[in-house]
């Protein structure tokens, strides 16, 4: 891993190169429709920082790739997470990450109070 800002993308690596989050597009589609309105703001985000190509592959992916795209939706949402954690920025450098079981605890802890 590079840097902190691709630990989101290391933390799902497996389920990128597999190519779905539950491995079966109805679950990933009930999921969705289940959460809906909290999944809507992470497309907005997605929607945002990406260019016009990739806006369309996510939204073409609603319907023809759900799971794929609880993939993306996993890694956005932890994208934001860790953007928001103090206790990552506080210990964790770009030029080393190493990850104690104290560390990893108190990040837990921190993302908890969100």
């Amino acid at each position: 891993m590079s840097s902190l800002n691709d630990l989101s993308y290391y933390l799902f690596s497996v389920e990128d190169m597999a190519g779905g989050y539950f491995g079966d597009n109805k679950i990933a589609r009930k999921f969705i429709n289940d959460n809906f309105s909290e999944i809507g703001e992470i497309l907005k985000q997605i929607k945002s920082e990406f260019g016009i190509n990739y806006k369309r592959e996510i939204l073409l992916d609603i319907f023809s790739n759900t799971d794929y795209l609880m993939v993306a939706i996993m890694i956005e949402t932890a994208n934001y997470l860790i953007a928001h954690c103090d206790i990552a920025h506080n210990y964790l450098s770009d030029e080393e990450l190493i990850f104690t079981d104290k560390i990893i605890s108190r990040m837990i802890e921190e993302i908890k109070t969100f």
